[in-house]
């Protein structure tokens, strides 16, 4: 990966998809202008499940440009170093390394998917005020959950009432376990060494413990919630 790319990107460059995970990087929207060079599938769904790049529209191949959302604190711009597959490690978010380990396009799609639902959803509650208890600013700095899940009766619109239903039916499948798993591994990004410290259990099997919940996460949207978009 290198470092060239992200920067075109950043300025306002796209990527879209020329094969099978393989996808070709211009320095503008304009794609009749030189391809510059071409990021895979993996590199591409780490940036994406950082918020890093959004559709541009609905069409095929898919195109992506750079959001911006990772240039504010305390998210940090990806660099070609945190995005090279050999040179993730301990200190790395573990969901980027399940991602940068994973060869199955489909399984990193189903991880990338299941973790902006989980995302939106929780920003919504948090907008609408509905998790009470859950320090959110904390959680977003990487600090501890504090409290229960719960919510208050007033102020909901109707976006606050979804988040409620889609709450619940996480939490009464889930459980508070794999429920505070998924808070750590998708919004505030851990690492394994801060997943081990926090949850406990062998850090050898932490990766296989994420990968678990996320697929039950995805589970519980797909047969409960009918999540779909």
């Amino acid at each position: 990966m290198k470092s060239r790319l992200i920067r075109a990107l950043q300025r306002g460059g796209i990527v879209a998809e020329i094969g099978p995970d393989r996808w070709g990087v211009w320095r503008s929207k304009d794609r009749r202008g030189r391809m510059i060079g071409v990021l895979t599938g993996t590199e591409i769904d780490v940036l994406r499940v950082r918020e890093a790049l959004k559709s541009l529209g609905d069409g095929q191949p898919p195109i992506l440009a750079w959001s911006g959302s990772v240039l504010e604190t305390p998210r940090a711009t990806p660099s070609s170093a945190r995005l090279d597959v050999e040179r993730q490690g301990t200190d790395s978010p573990m969901i980027e390394l399940i991602l940068s380990r994973t060869q199955d396009a489909a399984l990193r799609e189903l991880i990338r998917e299941t973790a902006r639902w989980y995302r939106s959803d929780t920003e919504c509650a948090a907008r609408a005020g509905t998790a009470r208890g859950m320090n959110w600013d904390g959680l977003a700095l990487g600090g501890k959950v504090d409290g229960g899940r719960g919510f208050s009766d007033e102020g909901f619109g109707r976006g606050a009432r979804s988040a409620q239903s889609v709450y619940k039916a996480l939490h009464s499948h889930l459980g508070n376990e794999t429920m505070s798993l998924l808070d750590r591994l998708i919004l505030s990004g851990d690492s394994r060494t801060q997943l081990t410290k926090r949850l406990g259990g062998r850090p050898a099997l932490m990766e296989r413990r994420c990968l678990a919940a996320i697929r039950a996460l995805h589970e519980v949207y797909r047969d409960k919630v009918h999540r779909t978009n």
